[in-house]
């Protein structure tokens, strides 16, 4: 059999396929790819590289380039969905090693026969836990907290910062409740609470994700995706989007009412839904990093309580032709009267100020 390198579009049953076969997270999952792809204005698709029955899927978006570029231009370059789509294959790192050294010279006539000229790469903390790639450039940012949830509930419990239990056991005494809205009848209460949220921290704009957005986000993931509650005397002071995936619980985005306080209540929903996933027999909570990977935000902090257990979050850039990269580069200086990042800094380099 001869090698494969194609980019194959979400309904390729290839895709579906693979994820059979090999670990995987709700951000690989093709119908997530397309909510994205219409939040972004993109395309979904993946790069499908495959040699006898080794197998390496790569989720993108492709986005037209600004139109600064686009007007001269007629490539195109891709991004990871938002989170950790990463690389999903069934090979271990020396074996995806020598497999990317072997399919790189195709895997390159493919990306430029699709005149994709770069692609930023968002690798999954937890299941692509490479200290190198042999091509592109490999960048560790900062760490992302997870949880061993084949610990004891007592080891679990004893990880939680001494003052969260404090905290958490306050909570329960104040008659806060923890529950799962199956049907999603409280989803507008959500949303609200989660832009309250991001208000209240002074978040940048893109991450106010449209309310059409998130009712594409759950009709895309189905069961995957949970909306939980946090009430007093039946009333939500508190929710979160959580998702269950392939033995994977990820904290995704949570709200709060502007007038309570958040980190309690969300202390208690952090804890309840570690005790779901694991009497439902997932091996992971993964609780991500901080905003912009950033190791000393507030965020950081709250995640930090509940496990001193990290995996660092690293990025992967591919430049297919360095020529075109070069000119649009230049071209971004000219415009822009600046000098422009290095690879290993914001990447693509041609978009840092310009969408």
């Amino acid at each position: 059999m001869k090698p494969i390198a194609e980019l194959i579009s979400s309904s390729d049953p290839r895709w579906n396929e693979i994820l059979k076969r090999c670990p995987h997270d709700f951000y690989s999952l093709p119908n997530y790819c397309e909510v994205e792809a219409k939040r972004m204005g993109g395309t979904s698709a993946a790069l499908y590289l495959a040699k006898e029955d080794q197998v390496f899927l790569l989720p993108i978006i492709i986005r037209q380039l600004p139109n600064q570029f686009s007007l001269s231009l007629d490539w195109l370059d891709a991004t990871s969905p938002y989170g950790y789509s990463g690389i999903v294959t069934n090979l271990l790192e020396n074996e995806l090693q020598l497999f990317l050294e072997d399919l790189k010279d195709l895997c390159f006539e493919t990306l430029q026969k699709h005149k994709l000229c770069t692609i930023f790469v968002r690798l999954h903390p937890l299941l692509n836990p490479y200290s190198d790639l042999p091509w592109g450039c490999f960048r560790r940012h900062g760490d992302v907290y997870w949880i061993d949830l084949m610990k004891s509930s007592q080891e679990l419990n004893q990880m939680v910062r001494s003052r969260f239990r404090s905290y958490i056991h306050a909570t329960i005494k104040s008659g806060a409740k923890v529950r799962i809205d199956e049907q999603f009848e409280h989803y507008d209460t959500f949303i609200q609470l989660y832009y309250n949220t991001m208000e209240d921290v002074g978040a940048e704009d893109w991450y106010f994700f449209s309310k059409e957005y998130f009712y594409q986000l759950k009709e895309a993931l189905g069961e995957v995706l949970k909306l939980v509650l946090v009430e007093i005397e039946g009333k939500i002071y508190a929710a979160g989007l959580y998702t269950e995936c392939n033995g994977i619980v990820e904290y995704h985005l949570s709200g709060k009412h502007k007038s309570e306080d958040w980190a309690h209540l969300t202390k208690l929903m952090m804890v309840s839904m570690r005790d779901w996933g694991k009497a439902r027999g997932n091996r992971y909570f993964h609780l991500g990093g901080g905003v912009g990977a950033s190791q000393n935000s507030p965020l950081t902090f709250f995640k930090s309580g509940f496990t001193k257990t990290t995996s660092p979050f690293c990025s992967w850039r591919i430049v297919t032709d360095q020529e075109v990269y070069q000119w649009m580069i230049q071209k971004w200086e000219s415009i822009t009267q600046q000098k422009a990042d290095g690879i290993e800094g914001y990447f693509p380099a041609y978009r840092k100020g310009i969408m």
